[in-house]
């Protein structure tokens, strides 16, 4: 029986069976359903043996596969919606939840090697002596040379209580030594402050004298709630009067952890809502059990604030609780639900509906919108150019290596002061959060550090950014002419050669037509 004979048989077995259904009081949408997804899929089977059948080379059919699910997916023009393959998802799991089970160690590709950027706090990497600089040369006697950072971290992780055994050439001293460790749970760390000490503990204190805390996130995971808890009970011990709470290049994550932890900082009011096309509207309001004090909050965001950042800075914001300072956020207003596939075979990262902030805008860069994502508040607009951006993350990358004891820096007795902190953070944005909130402590009055209004300022930015690109996109085009024009001129050369020298019997006449020399006879090429 071919291919095509038993899919018409199953097509059948199905229609008896779609049959049987109704006659037994089952819905006739079934049916379409079904028979839809049959003649959905009857012309990718066919193209499917046919190519199994006749290509030239034996195809690759996990890839054809693969292939097929992406096509399907590119077709809805959504870069938020992707299959994942089963190791894919076990990945996508890792970071969502924020645990794992392995050595405790952040690693980075150099060189064609693995090398440690930072052991994380109390981890086994931590505690087996392992430092920032130090490279993985090999997992249980396999080479890493050439791998990838997913391929180590495949080779590293594994079952909590197994041992792995790791290759390492140590940067102080250049010895190589096996170093057995013992993997355990790891909780990633989402929420950092201002500098760590040589126990890897993070100081969530970033001005003594006004007692102003500052707090950063890096992503919404299953942990990042309980860990922003136990930081604010820490600076609420210090006596915090302030909080600086940074979401710049925080991609975003879970829902629910946004939620928790603006219901942290409101009594009332809506967090956020959902809407879809075929999922109902829902909303998320705050409750007063359990709110923090009042305190003044400056939330820090940017061109890289996405998700979950943009609900948090959104609730925060349009409920009056907190002052939003930086750049227009991404504008990744979509949710996604995670749907596993059946039998192990991965899964679907699929959009279902759009995040609408408590003034009912929606979060979500549509094509042709005008607005999107969350806007700093008036007066708090601050942009940082490029050059800037990547000297503040050279610092900041710095201040997050725990490095070994003796060699962490001291500041003294040196005040954190905005002029401090442009000076060595290089951070233009967080100096201006403090100078505003230092205002709002010690005179009950917030200091613009801004232009007036930020909307307006979005658009002019975004206005010049586009001006730039056009004008580099005409400076291109004008080398591409005068790249043409050298092109041609060395063509005419080459026709004039050929052509030979004037009064040449092949020369073109005082006419314009070719004189011919027709006593030879001319050779014709002709093909059979």
């Amino acid at each position: 029986m071919t291919q095509r004979s038993k899919r018409r048989l199953y097509a059948e077995f199905v229609i008896l069976a779609l049959l049987a259904g109704v006659f037994m009081g089952q819905s006739p949408s079934v049916w379409a359903r079904l028979t839809g997804a049959y003649e959905f899929f009857d012309p990718v089977a066919d193209v499917r043996t046919e190519l199994v059948r006749y290509y030239v080379d034996e195809p690759d059919q996990k890839r054809m596969m693969i292939g097929a699910i992406d096509g399907m997916i590119d077709a809805l023009d959504d870069p938020y919606t992707n299959y994942f393959t089963e190791e894919q998802l076990r990945s996508f799991n890792k970071q969502t939840t924020g645990t794992f089970s392995g050595v405790g160690a952040e690693i980075d590709e150099k060189d064609d090697y693995i090398v440690i950027v930072s052991p994380l706090e109390d981890s086994p990497a931590f505690k087996a002596g392992l430092s920032a600089g130090d490279l993985i040369l090999a997992v249980d006697g396999e080479s890493l040379e050439g791998a990838t950072n997913e391929e180590a971290v495949q080779k590293i992780t594994g079952p909590e209580g197994t041992q792995v055994t790791l290759t390492m050439r140590f940067a102080a001293s250049g010895e190589e030594k096996d170093v057995a460790i013992t993997r355990k749970r790891i909780k990633i760390q989402t929420i950092k402050g201002v500098s760590r000490d040589e126990v890897g503990h993070w100081d969530y204190m970033l001005n003594d004298e006004h007692r102003v805390g500052y707090i950063r996130m890096t992503q919404f995971s299953q942990v990042t709630y309980d860990n922003l808890v136990l930081a604010l009970d820490e600076l609420e011990q210090q006596g915090m009067k302030g909080l600086i709470l940074d979401l710049r290049y925080n991609p975003g994550g879970l829902l629910d952890a946004a939620v928790m932890i603006a219901d942290l900082f409101l009594e009332e009011g809506v967090i956020v809502s959902t809407k879809g096309r075929v999922t109902p509207e829902r909303k998320w309001e705050a409750k007063a059990p359990g709110t923090l004090d009042e305190f003044p909050v400056v939330v820090l965001i940017n061109n890289a604030s996405a998700s979950a950042s943009e609900i948090l800075a959104g609730a925060l914001k349009y409920n009056g609780r907190a002052k939003v300072l930086g750049t227009r956020t991404v504008g990744k207003g979509s949710v996604q639900q995670i749907i596993p596939l059946e039998g192990g075979r991965g899964g679907i990262k699929l959009t279902t509906s759009y995040y609408y902030m408590p003034n009912d805008s929606n979060i979500h860069k549509k094509e042709g919108a005008k607005q999107w994502g969350v806007d700093p508040s008036d007066g708090f607009y601050v942009l940082m150019t490029n050059e800037e951006k990547i000297e503040m993350l050279k610092v900041r990358r710095e201040a997050e290596i725990i490095k070994p004891k003796g060699e962490h820096e001291d500041n003294g007795d040196a005040a954190v002061t905005p002029e401090w902190i442009n000076e060595h953070l290089k951070d233009k944005q967080l100096a201006a959060a403090l100078e505003s909130i230092v205002g709002k402590i010690d005179k009950g009055k917030w200091v613009e550090v801004g232009p007036g209004s930020a909307t307006v300022m979005t658009q002019l930015a975004r206005k010049e950014q586009l001006e730039r690109g056009r004008k580099l996109l005409l400076e291109r085009v004008d080398e591409v002419d005068e790249e043409l024009e050298k092109i041609e001129d060395i063509l005419r050369e080459e026709e004039v050669e050929e052509d030979g020298p004037a009064g040449d019997k092949t020369a073109a006449v005082e006419d314009g037509e070719a004189e011919v020399d027709e006593s030879e006879p001319q050779p014709v090429e002709v093909t059979e």
